[in-house]
């Protein structure tokens, strides 16, 4: 008898496994799928290594071949744009596929809180008068930020708007046409209430001219008075004898000459002969009797004086004899007198001979 022994093939169990699909769309439209968002699953006791997928242009990130367990689906990058989620869901992988479905919101940017600044510009004098055309900067005191530039319009208002909460300086660059700035910069805070600055401006003083230092004034022509006659030249008491005699005469101007000009004569007296005493013979026997010296008749030096409608200078000098200064002794006396002491000492040699011849 025969026996036949058959054998199956030992069968390994098949560890049954899922799959999880994740869809990704936005929280404010859930029909607008989201790219771009990273997603980790693991199981809840770490038995596993994680999986990491990331939505694909349909929103979509699969995770296949799970062992039925339960996991964890973690976001670890939202899309670009939006706000990640901070939750973790908890599923559970079983017979049939696993569908969930992730929404993110949009990322919430900070505004920052901005203020405004307006600048008006007015008259010193008149508060009432806006200017024009007065150029202004503001920046910040920290100079993070580009400083700004505006210029009053006919209103005299410039505006800064959008301006982020910050301490700023306000500095003004230009004044409008005939007005001097008088201060040019304003510390200005901006904070949640539209800041109003009001900034005056004096009129530009106009400087006086000096004239013209090359005509002073009056006429060049005529500048009036004689300047080679002072005013009041006064009387030397002794001026003295000058070192180097000229022998000339200084003849000042007239005012309007009249023609030709005289000389004063000098005056010139005769010298005294000092008397000699001489005894008469009856009849004299010689000698020589002196002669009287005859008095110097002065030459008086002729000027001319060309007359001219408008006289332009002084009166060219002309030379002319000079005369003894104050003080000068005048020779003529001396020269007299040593005559008449020779003659009266040959009077009195001959006398005295004559005697001898009568002894």
């Amino acid at each position: 008898m025969k026996v036949t022994v058959t054998n199956s093939k030992k069968q390994t169990p098949v560890e049954p496994k899922g799959s999880l699909e994740v869809t990704k769309v936005a929280q404010d439209d859930p029909a607008k799928v989201l790219a771009g968002a990273e997603f980790a699953l693991y199981d809840k006791a770490g038995k596993r290594v994680r999986l990491v997928q990331t939505t694909d242009s349909d929103g979509k990130a699969t995770f296949s071949d799970l062992p039925y367990d339960d996991y964890i689906l973690e976001e670890l990058t939202a899309p670009n744009g939006y706000a990640i989620d901070q939750a973790k869901y908890e599923v559970t992988i079983g017979s049939s596929a696993v569908k969930v479905t992730v929404t993110n919101s949009k990322k919430q940017t900070p505004v920052e809180p901005k203020g405004s600044l307006e600048v008006t510009k007015v008259a010193k004098d008149d508060s009432a008068k806006v200017l024009a055309g007065a150029e202004f900067a503001l920046y910040d005191k920290a100079g993070k930020r580009a400083r700004l530039v505006q210029t009053t319009d006919a209103d005299g208002k410039a505006t800064f708007s959008d301006l982020p909460y910050d301490d700023y300086i306000l500095e003004e660059l230009t004044a409008p046409n005939g007005y001097a700035i008088d201060q040019a910069k304003y510390e200005v805070t901006i904070g949640s209430s539209a800041v109003k600055v009001t900034v005056t401006n004096s009129k530009k003083q106009t400087p006086v001219e000096p004239g013209n230092p090359g005509n002073p004034g009056g006429n060049p022509e005529e500048p009036g008075g004689n300047p080679d006659t002072p005013s009041n030249p006064g009387t030397p008491v002794n001026p003295g004898k000058p070192e180097t005699p000229t022998g000339e005469k200084i003849v000042t101007d007239e005012e309007t000459p009249k023609g030709g000009v005289t000389p004063k004569e000098p005056s010139t007296k005769t010298p005294e002969v000092p008397p000699v005493q001489i005894d008469e013979e009856e009849t004299p026997k010689g000698g020589v009797t002196p002669k009287e010296p005859e008095a110097p008749t002065p030459v008086v030096p002729s000027i001319e004086i060309v007359d001219e409608e408008t006289p332009k200078g002084g009166v060219p000098k002309v030379a002319v004899p000079a005369l003894p200064q104050t003080g000068e002794a005048n020779p003529l006396p001396m020269y007299i007198a040593g005559i008449a002491l020779i003659a009266a000492g040959l009077y009195a040699r001959r006398k005295s001979m004559k005697s001898k011849k009568g002894l």
